[in-house]
């Protein structure tokens, strides 16, 4: 099942994200593929993400991830 949410804070040497879902809490999430991993760098702080999630060895991770570049700051 995909989420919906927008980020609010990119870590991109631990690979992880912090996006604030529609229903409440914020949750921090590792990014496990490293080809997704690639793309955290085009991230921005307030964009919405659509990712799908499952539990990894280490808690929740992500292990599909999309942006909606509309919503970047500075974006056209």
């Amino acid at each position: 099942m995909s989420t919906v949410s927008k980020v609010t804070h990119i870590d991109l040497r631990a690979h992880t994200i912090t996006v604030m879902p529609p229903e409440g809490a914020a949750r921090t999430l590792k990014v496990a593929d490293p080809a997704e991993q690639m793309r955290l760098k085009n991230l921005r702080v307030g964009q919405t993400v659509k990712y799908d999630e499952r539990t990894g060895p280490h808690g929740p991770e992500i292990y599909s991830l999309s942006a909606d570049l509309s919503g970047a700051p500075g974006a056209e």
